[in-house]
């Protein structure tokens, strides 16, 4: 009998990027106005933080739905490797796509802030602030299910 058991999964990198404009205090915004979207800025970063923490690191490295299987065993050489790589396989491809949706869902609620032209506060015709900021917990979908696959059986 041949045996294989996940130690380590392949880590997933994520860079995310927020800008925030250095000029434009007295031109475009108030210090009010640079410090919301500042915060604006600071709320998307969270969410891909939160959605990476979910949806990501358990299915890479030594996370929980990486190592899940346990020893797998078959009676052929590298028949048990085979499986388990499979596996691996398609748990980073669910929990890669439920990462980019619910992600890509949660940041356009935080997108709202901007595209509702009631939401936003101008003072002296500069940009002030919003009315209403998107609350983290109570605003944002639940987390997706991902759709992982089953473990392969131990034995055959």
């Amino acid at each position: 009998m041949w045996c294989a058991q996940v130690r380590s999964a392949q880590e997933i990198n994520v860079t995310g990027i927020a800008w925030v404009p250095s000029t434009g205090v007295g031109t475009i915004f108030t210090q009010n106005g640079l410090n919301a979207i500042v915060r604006h800025e600071r709320r998307h970063v969270a969410v891909y933080q939160m959605a990476y923490n979910y949806y990501l690191e358990p299915i890479q490295l030594q996370g929980s739905a990486a190592t899940r299987c346990g020893r797998v065993c078959r009676p052929e050489p590298g028949e048990a490797e085979i499986l388990l790589r499979s596996y691996l396989d398609g748990l980073r491809a669910a929990g890669i796509a439920a990462y980019l949706a619910w992600e890509d869902d949660a940041n356009e609620v935080i997108e709202r802030e901007y595209k509702d032209v009631n939401n936003l506060v101008f003072l002296n015709d500069l940009f002030h602030g919003f009315r209403r900021i998107t609350r983290m917990t109570a605003d944002l979908a639940p987390f997706y299910l991902a759709n992982h696959p089953q473990c392969p059986s131990p034995q055959p």
